[in-house]
């Protein structure tokens, strides 16, 4: 990204899978990421903000050295992001895909809401500061989307999918959905363990 003598200095996309460092192996499915900022820490590291655009699959490692370089398929399923309103979300998949994932948004808010003291909901609100990784919101009576706040209602089936999983617990169980074919499979997986907490 930043280095000199790098052929890839300026790269503002890049491909992000698991790598599992006990086992030395790599998921075959990620996501495509657009850096968005990138700042060096003072104890040398890079911390890097990245979006995901979309789902990709390692088709082949063309070279390891200096960075891994892969040919990857990508898969669009969307935007990955909050859209504006949620009927534009529901357009966006199908009758058996929106019926998943309206079983999801309530199964997710009623597994938030068992873990959750009003003292946690107000430390989330306030992390949020209105904009980022707890969703948007205007006022207090806005939940983030964290939360199960309305914003979690603007995201497309397949983003959905993705966001949920990517809050439970198990890298194990957020491979599983990451690498299953079909958004109706992925939200089908979600609903499983979200019914099983």
């Amino acid at each position: 990204l930043v280095q000199v003598n790098s052929p890839f200095r300026g790269t503002a996309r890049l491909g992000m899978c698991f790598f599992d460092k006990a086992t030395g192996e790599m998921s075959a499915t990620g996501t495509v990421v657009s850096v968005r900022q990138f700042d060096a820490a003072d104890d040398g590291r890079t911390l890097v903000l990245c979006h995901g655009e979309c789902r990709m699959s390692v088709v082949e490692v063309i070279a390891e050295s200096p960075v891994l370089t892969c040919r990857v398929r990508v898969t669009d399923e969307g935007p990955m992001y909050p859209l504006d309103d949620a009927d534009t979300a529901r357009a966006l998949g199908g009758d058996m895909e929106n019926s998943l994932a309206d079983e999801v948004r309530n199964l997710y808010r009623d597994t938030v809401s068992l873990g959750l003291d009003e003292k946690e909901v107000k430390r989330a609100r306030a992390y949020g500061g209105g904009t980022g990784s707890l969703g948007s919101y205007d006022d207090d009576d806005e939940m983030p989307m964290i939360l199960g706040g309305p914003a979690l209602d603007r995201l497309t089936p397949a983003t959905l999918a993705y966001y949920v999983s990517s809050r439970f617990d198990s890298v194990d169980e957020k491979l599983v959905v990451l690498e299953l074919p079909t958004v109706a499979e992925r939200l089908g997986r979600v609903r499983g363990v979200l019914g099983g907490v």
